[in-house]
C-alpha cells in the first residue's frame, strides 16, 4: 500500500495532511472488492457500500477507513448452507 497525501487550503497557508495505511482511496477500495469505480460510486449515491470521508467537494479526495471497509465485508459474509433432508 502506498501512503495517501491529501492538500488542503488555507488562506494564505498550503497544509499537506498525510493518512496512514488506516485508510484506502476509492481506486484501493475498488480494487480491493474488484470493482470498478462507477459501481463503487453507485454503491455510495444508494447508500449500499461502506462509509466513505470526502474532503475538497464532489471531486476531491474520497477515503475509506479500512476498519469500515473490513465490518462491511464481515456483514456481506455468508455461511455455508445446510443440507436438505428428503
Amino acid at each position: 500500500m502506498h501512503t495517501v497525501f491529501a492538500v488542503f487550503l488555507f488562506a494564505p497557508f498550503l497544509t499537506l495532511v498525510q493518512f496512514s495505511d488506516e485508510y484506502l482511496t476509492e481506486n484501493e477500495f475498488s480494487k480491493l472488492v474488484r470493482r470498478s469505480l462507477r459501481q463503487i460510486r453507485r454503491w455510495h449515491a444508494l447508500r449500499i457500500g461502506p462509509p466513505r470521508i470526502s474532503f475538497l467537494g464532489r471531486r476531491g479526495l474520497r477515503l475509506y477507513r479500512r476498519s469500515a471497509v473490513e465490518k462491511w465485508l464481515e456483514s456481506h459474509e455468508i455461511g455455508p448452507l445446510e443440507k436438505r433432508r428428503p
